[in-house]
């Protein structure tokens, strides 16, 4: 995959945890396909540094763009 945009939506301050939420813009070279993934990253702060991250992505999203999984009902895209 190439990563073609990464996009910070908004942050939220949650104490000892900062929440962002934005996109990921890629393409899937196995298709050619853009696939625009939203996310939530966590990061837990202590004493002014970042101690934990923890990214969530939409596997189905990427494994659908990829080609790795095809939806029912959805014509094959040529590669």
């Amino acid at each position: 995959m190439f990563f073609e945009e990464f996009s910070p939506d908004s942050f939220h301050d949650a104490g000892d945890h900062v929440f962002c939420f934005g996109h990921i813009g890629v393409r899937a070279v196995a298709t050619g396909q853009s696939i625009d993934n939203r996310f939530p990253h966590v990061c837990r702060i202590e004493k002014g540094q970042m101690v934990a991250f923890t990214e969530f992505t939409d596997t189905v999203a990427i494994a659908v763009g990829t080609g790795a999984l095809r939806v029912v009902g959805e014509e094959r895209r040529a590669a």
